[in-house]
């Protein structure tokens, strides 16, 4: 519940900054599409804390397929599906596979008239999944704040949607409640990812 306070708040927040902004002549963003979407990978450095066990950080593969409407070219809401692969799943070996998944709502919106820098921002649902005998997974909350800008590969018309290279930067954090890893052991865990990206972006 107040995880969905704290996104309303937010995107009010970065639509009171980014309204005022959207004049005609923003060039940099003239797309009037309806819908956008973006997808992107890149690496992440995380850092998890337990309740019982000691605390580990580790640099793992992150991904985030994500969409929704524009109410403006400078103010896009969506949602976002993404994590980070904590284990390789393997097809040879069903007992192998360990990943954060999150289900988030996101505000992304451009604050710099004539600019394509963007921040973004949103929460929702965590999931962590963990394949390995006698260890399981977990649902919680988290949320993610973060930057970038759309690089521009090409201009929309009135026949063809835009594309842009987009490299970003995000902070995310979370946390799930019992969870059962290493095997056998039950426990909270918390964690925090500092990832880098770099995806294509149609608006």
């Amino acid at each position: 519940m107040a995880c969905r306070r704290g996104l309303r708040a937010f995107g009010a927040a970065l639509a009171l900054l980014a309204w005022p902004l959207a004049a005609p002549g923003a060039e940099a963003l003239e797309s009037r599409s309806l819908l956008w979407g973006a997808f992107d990978v890149g690496y992440a450095s995380i850092a998890r804390s337990y309740s019982v066990t000691p605390d580990i950080r580790q640099s793992k593969f992150a991904f985030a397929l994500r969409g929704g409407f524009q109410i403006d070219p400078r103010l896009l809401v969506g949602v976002e599906f993404g994590g980070w692969t904590l284990q390789t799943d393997n097809g040879q070996d069903s007992a192998n596979g360990e990943a954060i998944y999150t289900r988030f709502l996101v505000v992304q919106a451009y604050p710099l008239a004539h600019s394509a820098f963007f921040v973004r921002g949103g929460g929702g649902r965590v999931e962590y999944t963990n394949n390995r005998p006698g260890e399981g997974g977990a649902s919680g909350s988290g949320g993610v704040l973060g930057i970038g800008y759309d690089f521009e590969v090409k201009r929309r018309d009135s026949e063809h949607t835009a594309f842009y290279v987009t490299p970003s930067l995000d902070y995310s954090a979370g946390s799930f409640s019992g969870a059962t890893s290493p095997a056998g052991v039950v426990q909270d865990q918390r964690y925090r990812a500092l990832s880098a990206r770099i995806g294509l972006t149609f608006r």
